[in-house]
């Protein structure tokens, strides 16, 4: 069975005014050889792919258009800084552990965010 997943890309104005905007921004960071061409799937998820691959600096240069890319969609990873979170630990039993990692695998997320989101959801915040 393969893993390979096929995607159906597009192209929008908007998209195009979003790369504009990116490489308008790597060539201020001084990283003006590298180009990004943005695309989007069916499903509106955003992505992108660097033109010009970075010789020397590699690592670096990749880092640097992640962050650009990101910043110019308006994506974030991860809480925002200064909101605290606590850590709880909670005993369930084994069959409800191999459910919740089963829903984790099916939501693309972790099993400890799962278990949070689902607590608040059902205590409320």
């Amino acid at each position: 069975m393969s893993k390979a997943k096929f995607y159906e890309l597009k192209r929008t104005k908007d998209l195009e005014e979003l790369e504009s905007e990116v490489n308008k921004e790597l060539k201020a960071e001084g990283k003006g050889k590298l180009a990004v061409r943005l695309f989007q799937t069916e499903q509106g998820e955003v992505g992108y792919s660097i033109r010009v691959i970075p010789t020397g600096s590699g690592r670096k240069d990749l880092d640097i258009v992640h962050r650009v890319a990101c910043r110019v969609l308006g994506y974030k990873r991860g809480r925002p800084r200064g909101v605290p979170t606590r850590q709880v630990k909670v005993r369930v039993p084994e069959e409800t552990y191999q459910k919740l990692v089963r829903q984790a695998k099916r939501r693309h997320v972790a099993p400890s965010r799962l278990a949070g989101e689902l607590l608040i959801e059902k205590v409320g915040a």
